[in-house]
């Protein structure tokens, strides 16, 4: 029978509650958490499967783990557990996320009720027989009427919106990857970015794991956003989100002055974790935050509270006697969860990669050039430009999960959600992620890249079937060679590349392809709140039918697609003759920078000149051999473009991609009908 082996801390009460689910066809041994590694590698080593609470294993006893098929853990937390080298091992770990979502969310309304109501100190009074002290009327609030705004949709963040939509609150959200429509539409809660869910709200609640994306996610510099006075106003309405409704901070002070208490929930991470900022003692302030209710002190509330439950804002400034420090953090609800995911989506299938999967070059002003970094399979290089209020990206990426990691990491250069993607063309690698988006996003592309996108032609055709079709094969090819493998480093490297195809695999074969859905012949215009001009251009076939480049006028910025690359582009679907004048037109353009879809960024104009000189010379060439009779399969071998090499160093000798010479043979034989 399969063997189970159970790390636990759990007491036994509550582990007997677990391993009365167990099947009956399983064998499960219980042993403590606290056991020595040398003491565990001999049970892991002939385990098939483990369960762990909690997650966390060292290296020695995970490299120990040969038969193991899976690591189950039993709470939703995962960061004590070293996920790279469980994918380098190969051995899948699964996590128990939402299991206590409805639990943690209650804490947190109850949290916020507490602090509200001030039921501590009403507490506290009636033990020491202060009956009346506390004037209930001048310094109680409702959440009926506030803006709550909870950083992290997910399962939590979702439970803690249906318990504070029914208290008439006002709900806002920010989260790197937006909700359904239908979901925003049920919690009657809307997608803001963190500076402006921070400005607007009463009260803050975040349920994010600890990440890359969210350590030291909250800092002065963001706290300083938040209110300081109370605002005797309503604020607006979900879906509002009128500008000048709400303050900004005026305060200059620090909000953990080491001398303050302030009123608080609880953090189920390290704070120097998800804080930073100038505080003098980082992990004193983390241990206020985590103390009990009893810290909240009466003059953290304002002073000049007129009515009962007023629906005036709790963030306020407290009037310290000859201080005259402003406190912005009074109802600041730090309900830090890693027990919960960030996202409101499903991750799609085919995310697993080591480390960093993109990186993002400042190219100008909020222009960040990002490239994939190996560790996932991303295809082309997208251009991200951001705007005062949102964001546009240009091309989507190979698959739903490279578009899906670049949203999670993307958070660490803006906040601001995506408003437009735009497709430079219809290939595979540039628009397989556009399923990802909502509806409400603008997914823009020539009218040639909607309809074959539509057509389902950007999931077949001579580029897909090289690039994608050959992946079995090369599995397989790989999965030989492991097998084969002499040397530890031999088996290492294989199997890195192996997990790497195998992902790829998966996330080719979860694409849906969309459609733009603003399509256009020639030219179109966007310019984003905040001012920044940005011009969708479609000056003639080239790589394909409709390809179209972004330009920046104001930054002389250029985002060429697979137009113009740093190399040579891929020929096989394209108009080679016409592609010579799209460039001649594009040359017009004043730009000082390239940011083509494959290949580094570059500012030498030249670059056009040398391919266009090389797409005539090859017309010219293909032409000479279709006149000859030549195949195209031995034409291929036998065109020769060495005299482009300085120019273009992956020419290695003569011949050319068999794809290329197919396609001059099309057009050479449909110009000749």
């Amino acid at each position: 029978m399969p063997s189970v082996v159970y790390f636990t801390s759990q007491s036994q009460p509550i582990n007997r509650i677990l391993l009365d689910y167990a099947p009956a066809n399983f064998t499960i041994s219980t042993y403590p958490a606290s056991l020595s590694d040398e003491e565990k590698i001999p049970l892991v080593a002939s385990a098939d499967f483990l369960l762990l609470f909690p997650g966390r294993l060292s290296e020695k006893v995970l490299r120990a783990a040969q038969k193991v098929k899976l690591i189950q853990l039993v709470s939703a937390g995962y960061d004590e557990m070293n996920l790279d080298l469980c994918r380098h091992l190969g051995i899948p770990v699964a996590n128990n996320g939402g299991i206590n979502a409805v639990d943690v969310a209650e804490h947190t309304v109850a949290l916020i009720l507490a602090f509200y109501r001030r039921l501590v100190e009403l507490d506290r009074n009636a033990r020491s027989n202060r009956w009346g002290e506390l004037e209930i009327g001048l310094s109680t609030y409702t959440i009926s009427g506030k803006t709550v705004g909870i950083i992290g949709l997910g399962h939590i963040g979702r439970q803690v919106a249906r318990l504070l939509r029914a208290f008439g609150a006002y709900l806002l959200y920010h989260d790197p990857r937006p909700a359904s429509p239908e979901l925003e539409r049920e919690l009657r809660i809307s997608r803001v970015s963190l500076v402006e869910l921070l400005q607007s709200s009463d009260v803050v609640t975040l349920h994010v794991p600890l990440a890359a994306g969210t350590r030291h996610l909250i800092g002065w510099r963001e706290l300083s956003h938040m209110k300081t006075t109370a605002l005797r106003q309503h604020l607006p309405r979900i879906g509002s989100r009128r500008k000048g409704s709400v303050a900004r901070s005026q305060t200059t002070a620090h909000p953990w002055r080491r001398d303050r208490r302030h009123g608080t929930g609880t953090a189920v991470v390290r704070p120097s974790d998800l804080f930073h900022g100038k505080c003098a003692d980082h992990s004193a302030c983390g241990r206020r935050y985590v103390r009990h209710l009893a810290t909240a002190e009466r003059n953290h509330l304002p002073k000049h509270a007129t009515g009962m439950g007023r629906r005036a804002s709790a963030l306020s400034h407290s009037e310290r006697t000859g201080g005259g420090c402003m406190i912005g953090v009074l109802a600041f609800l730090l309900t830090f969860s890693i027990l919960n995911t960030a996202h409101a989506q499903t991750p799609p299938a085919g995310t697993a990669h080591d480390g960093k999967a993109f990186s993002f070059t400042p190219i100008r002003a909020g222009v960040f050039y990002v490239k994939g970094t190996g560790s996932l399979s991303a295809g082309c290089n997208t251009t991200l430009i951001v705007g005062r209020d949102d964001a546009l990206l240009v091309d989507s990426h190979i698959s739903p999960p490279a578009i899906y990691v670049l949203m999670e990491e993307m958070i660490t250069v803006t906040d601001k959600p995506v408003r437009y993607v735009v497709n430079t063309h219809f290939h595979f690698d540039h628009a397989h992620g556009n399923q990802m988006f909502p509806d409400d996003v603008e997914i823009v592309g020539h009218t040639f890249t909607r309809d074959m996108i539509a057509a389902g032609n950007s999931k077949s055709g001579r580029s897909y079937n090289l690039f994608i079709g050959g992946l079995p094969g090369q599995i397989a090819d790989l999965e030989k060679r492991l097998a084969e493998a002499k040397t530890d480093s031999a088996r290492i490297v294989l199997q890195r590349q192996l997990s790497i195809q195998r992902t790829y695999k998966t996330a080719t074969d979860a694409v849906t392809p969309r459609a733009p859905n603003r399509a256009f012949d020639r030219r179109l215009d966007l310019t984003m709140p905040g001012g920044r001009t940005v011009q969708v251009l479609f000056f003639g076939r080239g790589h394909t039918g409709g390809d179209v480049v972004v330009y920046l006028p104001e930054e002389k910025a250029l985002v060429t697609g697979d137009l113009m690359t740093a190399g040579l582009s891929y020929i096989g679907d394209g108009y080679i003759e016409e592609w010579i004048e799209t460039l001649e037109k594009v040359k017009t353009l004043d730009f000082t920078v390239i940011l083509p879809g494959h290949g580094d960024p570059f500012e030498d104009r030249s670059r056009i000149d040398h391919f266009q000189a090389y797409l005539r010379d090859f017309w010219e060439k293909a032409k000479t051999m279709h006149a000859a009779g030549i195949p195209a399969e031995k034409a291929a071998l036998q065109i020769d473009m060495t005299a482009h090499k300085p120019r273009f160093p992956s020419i290695t000798g003569p011949g050319v991609n068999l794809h290329a010479v197919l396609r001059a043979y099309e057009l050479i034989e449909e110009k000749a009908k």
